[in-house]
């Protein structure tokens, strides 16, 4: 996937986030913005409350900063597992490839 001109892995994005030891869960997420640009943000549980810091650190490895958002694990877990879901999803894609040529 491309955000910001940057491609990038799922699975490289997830190895990330597992190597921040403040981080004790977490989801990402892959939206769109009001222009229309793709954007990851992520939401973490943390420990730390300097999360401009942690962006910092996690967008020097992505070479694409996300925007981290602090969430609880009862706000993250619904995400990760929905209703009906056999298996967690860490990594969510909330961008509709049908409106990019939208007039």
């Amino acid at each position: 996937m491309k955000v910001k001109g940057t491609t990038l892995f799922p699975a490289h994005v997830i190895d990330v986030m597992h190597g921040e030891r403040a981080i004790t869960n977490f989801v990402i997420l892959r939206e769109r913005d009001d222009l229309g640009m793709d954007q990851l943000r992520i939401l973490v549980n943390t420990s730390t409350t300097d999360l401009a810091e942690m962006e910092t650190r996690i967008g020097e490895r992505l070479n694409v900063r996300p925007m981290l958002v602090s969430a609880s694990n009862a706000e993250i877990d619904p995400i990760k597992l929905p209703a009906g879901a056999r298996k967690p999803s860490l990594f969510i894609d909330r961008t509709n490839k049908t409106d990019i040529f939208a007039p």
